[in-house]
């Protein structure tokens, strides 16, 4: 597992988000069978257009893991059972950032 990419302090480019996640390593990722999470709790944590930079570069990042077929995971890194989110709602929160109905149930597992 693998986690963490879109938390770069390097600022967005004018045509393109630096989500510090590229095709080369996606080629290595799903070579070795590498699987991307996604941790919903820093990304409810975060507020404003801080909040807008990352889930932008989450979308990205989704992006390219769905054309070089790597497996992206949704968790929740709850620190307290109020934090837990349920499986519908980190589903419908993968769908939001773009991942289709087969990548969300591979998500899920």
């Amino acid at each position: 597992f693998a986690y963490g990419f879109e938390w770069g302090r390097v600022a967005d480019k004018h045509h393109y988000r630096s989500s510090g996640l590229n095709q080369v390593l996606c080629k290595i990722a799903a070579k070795n069978e590498t699987k991307i999470v996604v941790p919903v709790r820093d990304v409810l944590l975060l507020k404003g257009r801080e909040r807008a930079q990352v889930l932008g570069r989450i979308m990205q990042n989704v992006r390219i893991c769905k054309k070089y077929k790597v497996i992206v995971k949704l968790a929740s890194f709850a620190h307290s059972p109020y934090q837990m989110k349920g499986v519908k709602e980190l589903a419908s929160f993968g769908t939001i950032l773009g991942m289709d109905s087969g990548m969300v149930k591979k998500g899920m597992e």
